[in-house]
């Protein structure tokens, strides 16, 4: 309201088609003159009732729309069975399953333990194994430092070998040089000795 706008004053609007009985208004004045507000609640006239056609045509158009519900619950409730039904099935397959997950849960712990039996049997093993590469490692060792002092003493023997031989060889000439010379000083031997010898001439009878 502008100032110097008086009441009363005209107010036009239009309630819904579904409107009903009186009609509630509450008022409510704030002016800039004083800061006191000013409220009000009043009824107003009733609103007229519907018409027979009004009602008839609100009637056709709930039927057909009671129709239309009718027709979407009959579907909802085909497809809530055909759910319920599916429910049903997967209630009895979850409780399958949830006894397989139920034995497997069991399967699992025996084979966890046995599993853990096994891993610290493997660690046993394992400290075993590590024990004995160690205990191979020097025995290998040894055996190299083995065959190396047998391949020096199988050298020093290879030369030790050729010297007997050597030696057994000067040992044989040795001692055949010496047979020799005794056969040869024991075999016949003929001294001829120069010897001037005198003729006498004979006489004459």
């Amino acid at each position: 309201m502008t100032e110097d706008q008086v009441l009363p004053i005209r107010i036009n609007f239009t309630t819904p088609p579904e409107t009903k009985g009186r009609l509630y208004c509450e008022i409510y004045l704030s002016t800039s003159k004083s800061s006191d507000h000013f409220s009000a609640s009043i009824y107003t006239t009733n609103i007229n009732q519907p018409t027979f056609a009004e009602l008839l045509a609100d009637y056709s158009s709930l039927l057909s729309e009671y129709n239309t519900l009718s027709t979407q619950f009959s579907q909802l409730q085909a497809q809530y069975i055909t759910l319920s039904n599916s429910h049903e099935t997967l209630k009895e397959e979850n409780l399958k399953l949830k006894a397989e997950y139920t034995a497997k849960e069991n399967e699992y712990q025996i084979l966890n333990s046995s599993y853990t039996q096994l891993q610290s049997n493997y660690a046993s093993l394992d400290s075993d194994y590590t024990s004995l590469k160690r205990d191979y490692d020097d025995l290998y060792q040894e055996k190299i430092d083995l065959e190396s002092e047998i391949e020096n003493i199988a050298s020093s023997l290879n030369s030790d070998k050729y010297l007997m031989i050597i030696f057994i060889v000067i040992i044989v000439a040795l001692v055949g040089l010496i047979i020799y010379l005794r056969n040869r000083q024991k075999e016949p031997y003929v001294v001829i000795r120069k010897e001037t010898v005198s003729m006498k001439p004979e006489k004459k009878k």
